[in-house]
């Protein structure tokens, strides 16, 4: 009998350790983690943004213009927004 039950929570742990079901416990966590600290959240969120602004965004610009047009810079662009 013990044995049984032995072998249903090793199936039970096999089933909760499957990689769906940890990328599905990792979003929950985090959900959770984001609804206990909204304002931590928030700022990382911001930071993460910001470097996306300030790092990969304008190191897109060579790839995305015609050497043509290379007169204009990434800073050149935000100093006019700014």
């Amino acid at each position: 009998m013990y044995a049984n039950i032995v072998k249903g929570k090793n199936a039970m742990l096999r089933f909760m350790l499957r990689p769906a079901s940890v990328i599905a416990w990792c979003s929950a966590l985090m959900a959770l983690l984001m609804t206990v600290f909204p304002y931590a959240a928030l700022e990382a969120s911001l930071r993460g943004l910001s470097i996306w602004w300030e790092v990969l965004f304008p190191a897109l610009f060579p790839f995305s213009s015609s050497p043509s047009s290379c007169s204009v810079s990434a800073s050149s662009i935000f100093r006019q927004i700014a």
